[in-house]
């Protein structure tokens, strides 16, 4: 498996002949140095955590250009249909759906998730971390925008057995969850378990130009 940072929450995953986009934010990321051309060319499935637009992103564009199916939760997925989006794999917080050469589980996140029209919210479905599962990869748990506590609870005793993870380690400031959290040693505790601070990395990019 092949894994690219983008700045942000933006991952790309490919493996198996696929190529999946997570949280796809580009246009506005200052911590995106990359060619958008590039970064989308080839891909075919997209997932996402939640509805904040620093996550969302520029999936619709994307799914149009692409034709790639998205993949997140129902709420959200209703609202990206109703802005045009064409292919939806929708579900809901513990659910894991099967797209063939992979699985996606949809975990809890302590976060929000929503957006803003007309300067009243709008209810985008519940916030999620993202369980992405292929035979013979490892096993890519991308957090969203929650504490890593939550590697202690649901989402770590889904797969005990799992000696290979990637994880994405979202820590923040002020408006992620936790700031430390009461699970700060769950990811040294665990076996060969890869961990990537991926929120202050992108700040600081941006703070230094």
């Amino acid at each position: 498996m092949q894994i690219t940072w983008y700045g942000h929450s933006a991952f790309r995953l490919d493996f198996a002949g696929l190529a999946v986009l997570i949280d796809p934010f580009f246009t506005g990321n200052p911590a995106f140095v990359s060619d958008k051309a590039a970064a989308i060319k080839g891909v075919t499935h997209i997932v996402l955590t939640h509805g904040h637009g620093d996550h969302v992103g520029d999936t619709l564009d994307i799914a149009k250009s692409n034709g790639a199916t998205v993949t997140t939760n129902y709420d959200l997925g209703m609202w990206l249909m109703s802005k045009g989006l064409e292919k939806l794999n929708p579900m809901n917080t513990g659910g894991t759906t099967d797209l063939g050469a992979f699985t996606v589980t949809l975990v809890r996140a302590d976060h929000s998730s929503g957006d803003i029209t007309n300067g009243m919210p709008i209810y985008l479905g519940n916030p999620c971390g993202v369980i992405i599962k292929a035979k013979g990869e490892p096993t890519v748990y991308h957090l969203g925008d929650t504490d890593r506590h939550l590697l202690r609870h649901g989402a770590d005793r889904r797969d005990p057995s799992a000696e290979n993870r990637f994880c994405t380690d979202r820590r923040s400031l002020h408006h992620e969850s936790g700031n430390g959290g009461a699970g700060g040693e769950a990811l040294p505790q665990s076996r060969n378990r890869r961990a990537v601070p991926l929120w202050l990395v992108s700040v600081h990019r941006a703070q230094r130009g």
